[in-house]
């Protein structure tokens, strides 16, 4: 999926979208990770809000682009 989601976000948006997979879990009691998920970046809710140190130098407009694109239907039928 991440392989498909880049360039075809990046198409619809317009601008290069570099698309990272993230599982999130909430209220969960207890989280066990398998090695071998090493391509997928896993949070507790009590790790999200690390997300917001990450590198982003986006503008709100280009934020909003990719926003709209990942919820539209019409941007994954042919991906």
């Amino acid at each position: 999926m991440v392989a498909a989601s880049r360039p075809t976000l990046s198409v619809f948006c317009g601008f290069p979208v570099e698309v990272q997979p993230v599982l999130a879990f909430v209220a969960v009691a207890r989280l066990q990770v398998v090695p071998s998920l090493w391509d997928v970046r896993v949070l507790q809710e009590r790790d999200i809000a690390a997300l917001k140190h990450l590198k982003a130098d986006w503008r709100p407009d280009k934020v909003e682009a990719v926003y709209e694109a990942a919820r539209d239907r019409r941007t994954w039928i042919r991906s």
